[in-house]
């Protein structure tokens, strides 16, 4: 029997040292593959079925997340005595809202508008934006550049589902005017 045991044991030391190589193998496709620990869609369980079983631990983050919708940053230009606004998509840098980064775009390439004016943040209400400002907005204008103020943002803001008029603030505070536009009341947006 001593004869028979040694001649298995390099069949076993073999068979030890492949399955060893598979289990490594098969590591490092897990590892560095991309997406490897992802669950394609069509093998995942319905929400029936996985309510009824019990979770062992939370799923894994989606590496590649989706990208957020662009949105349209508006810039004002004069044709004749209309006013026209070129339109560009731009992406939302992470963690910025939509709303607010689309209305800095658009004061930021205004001339009349101080550098410092910042749409500080929006919240939807209702299907009214409260929009709030610094007070740097709030600067002399002349009448044509309030004008290009109000509609751009108006026009910028209609872009996002849900927003159907703005009430303009600055510092949380109701702005009834901005030089002789009474702003007193949500403003409708212009589609």
């Amino acid at each position: 029997m001593a004869g028979k045991s040694k001649a298995k044991n390099p069949v076993v030391i073999g068979a030890i040292i492949v399955s060893a190589l598979a289990l490594v193998g098969l590591g490092a496709y897990a590892r560095f593959v991309p997406n490897a620990n992802r669950i394609p869609e069509e093998f995942r369980r319905s929400e029936s079925n996985s309510a009824q079983t019990q979770r062992v631990s939370d799923p894994l983050p989606d590496p590649s997340p989706s990208q957020p919708k662009p949105v349209t940053v508006l810039r004002p230009k004069m044709v004749g005595d209309d006013l026209k606004f070129d339109e560009a998509k731009e992406a939302i840098p992470p963690k910025q809202n939509g709303m607010v980064f689309a209305v800095n775009q658009f004061l930021s390439g205004l001339d009349a508008v101080p550098k410092s004016a910042r749409l500080l943040s929006a919240e939807v209400k209702g299907g009214i934006a409260e929009l709030n400002f610094n007070e740097a907005l709030v600067a002399g204008y002349g009448t044509e550049d309030e004008m290009i103020i109000v509609e751009g943002i108006l026009r910028t803001m209609a872009q996002f589902e849900g927003v159907d008029a703005v009430q303009f603030q600055v510092n949380k505070a109701a702005l009834d005017t901005l030089g002789g536009i009474d702003l007193s009341t949500p403003q409708k947006v212009i589609r």
